[in-house]
């Protein structure tokens, strides 16, 4: 059974990338424009993996992460940000993440990392 992941990003070439990845590698792939269309999504279809920005519109990945915990509390939800000064690490202590990533991330460490958090290494 291929496993879900929801992407949750504001900017259209990340989520593109990131769909076409991780889709050619078996996963079922949803998108988020922001953290509202995040959770709502989130809700709906009970992904195994949650991949969101930290920084958007209407919704802050940090803002959304109680929302995605309590739609999916076993879900894998790893933080991706171009912030890298002390504010936004304070942000994210505690919010019961699984892994944190500064942007630029590279898309092979994002597999490496979510498919052994998953146990679907080869």
């Amino acid at each position: 059974m291929k496993k879900k992941m929801l992407v949750v990003d504001d900017e259209p070439g990340v989520l593109d990338m990131i769909r076409g990845h991780f889709k050619y590698h078996g996963f079922d792939v949803l998108t988020a424009g922001d953290g509202v269309e995040g959770v709502k999504l989130c809700r709906e279809h009970k992904p195994d993996v949650i991949l969101l920005d930290f920084k958007m519109k209407h919704m802050d990945g940090d803002e959304a992460v109680p929302h995605l915990r309590e739609a999916v509390p076993k879900a894998l939800i790893l933080m991706v940000s171009a912030y890298q000064d002390e504010a936004a690490k304070k942000r994210l202590r505690g919010l019961g993440i699984d892994g944190y990533f500064e942007k630029p991330v590279s898309i092979l460490e994002l597999q490496r990392v979510i498919e052994n958090a998953l146990n679907l290494s080869k």
